[in-house]
């Protein structure tokens, strides 16, 4: 099962993004969620 989670609208700042994926990222490691993006993954 995989849940993709898709944005959409304007950011006001698109240097915020990254901590946006920053933030989604440290959600999944502390329920124990797999994640991939194109930057980095905890998919060995």
């Amino acid at each position: 099962m995989g849940l993709c989670i898709y944005y959409s609208g304007r950011i006001k700042n698109a240097d915020s993004l990254p901590l946006l994926v920053e933030e989604i990222k440290d959600i999944s490691e502390i329920y124990g969620w797999k994640y991939q993006t194109p930057v980095f993954s905890s998919i060995n």
